[in-house]
């Protein structure tokens, strides 16, 4: 992965999972219904895109969570958090590393990207 991408198509996505705290998995999306999309549109806009709701299946995540506002997303920013998760779980494995949780994962990245990803998050790092 080059510099460019590392801060212009995945960094925003690593940036919102360190704000999230975890890394979402596919069981933890939801499809918009019907008059939730209505609500979207009136609220942001129309997109040809699916948008999806996060609900977090751990309830102490959920509990966290549901203190904010939905977070929705398209399917693009959904597909790129992917790729964020990915890079996170690639450096994770390139350490050669053991992580007992993702906390610790999140922690070890945090520790290695430039700081503008984990800056204003619990994984912010001084350096």
């Amino acid at each position: 992965m080059d510099i460019f991408d590392l801060f212009f198509r995945t960094g925003p996505a690593i940036k919102v999972i360190f704000k999230l705290g975890f890394m979402p998995g596919e069981n933890e999306f939801y499809e918009l219904t019907c008059q939730q999309y209505q609500d979207y549109f009136e609220t942001f806009g129309h997109t040809d895109e699916k948008v999806f709701i996060l609900l977090p299946e751990d309830k102490d995540k959920y509990k966290e969570f549901a203190a904010g506002d939905t977070f929705c997303m398209t399917e693009s920013e959904k597909d790129s958090l992917k790729d964020g998760i990915a890079v996170i779980e690639k450096y994770c494995q390139e350490s050669g590393k053991q992580f007992n949780s993702v906390h610790e994962k999140l922690s070890y990245v945090a520790s290695r990207l430039p700081d503008a990803f984990s800056k204003g998050t619990p994984f912010a790092v001084e350096k």
